[in-house]
């Protein structure tokens, strides 16, 4: 059986919904490194920012997930007899290239952005625990930081495409029926 779609039709769907997907992570990250290069002294301010960004995290994760159902259901209506496989894949597709932009967008800030953040936040490292941490632990964490952007890229690929991985399952089998005694009619 021929599939209903040509590789390039894939590939051209999947990098529209990942840039999109990937985009929504990248401007999240952009706002709340916006917000919290604006904290103050104010313990009440902070609180607000928090919660601010707790509210952000929240819109993007479910965002995300909703985009990502959207966009499979989209593939599949423009594609009268794609199998579930085929979403499966098409959700795939998505996933990596979404992951991508947004890994991209990390090792970049990490980088060239904010690299004096990467540098604040391994200092609080050190300095919250520096009493309890022997000299090849400090060693250790000295060799990490030099990694950290390279390290960050590859745990956020991973982390974004496992995401998008259990997504594509769950939507290709909530949008596509393979059962072949279902009616049209239902």
């Amino acid at each position: 059986m021929e599939k209903p779609y040509s590789d390039k039709e894939l590939w051209s769907a999947a990098s529209t919904a990942g840039l999109f997907i990937g985009g929504v992570a990248v401007l999240y990250s952009l706002i709340t490194s916006f917000i919290g290069a604006h904290s103050s002294e104010s313990v009440a301010l902070n609180v607000i920012t928090a919660i601010i960004q707790v509210i952000l995290w929240a819109a993007k994760l479910f965002g995300c997930i909703f985009l990502t159902g959207y966009f499979i259901r989209k593939f599949v209506s423009a594609h009268e007899g794609v199998t579930r496989s085929g979403a499966f894949r098409f959700g795939l597709a998505t996933a990596i290239l979404a992951a991508l932009l947004y890994s991209a967008y990390f090792l970049v800030s990490a980088l060239y952005i904010q690299p004096e953040a990467m540098e604040a936040a391994f200092n609080t490292i050190l300095s919250s625990g520096v009493s309890s941490l022997d000299s090849n632990t400090l060693d250790a964490i000295e060799k990490i930081k030099d990694n950290f952007p390279l390290i960050g890229f590859f745990s956020n690929l991973i982390y974004c495409f496992l995401w998008g991985l259990v997504l594509s399952s769950i939507y290709s089998h909530k949008t596509v029926s393979d059962n072949p005694f279902e009616s049209d009619a239902q």
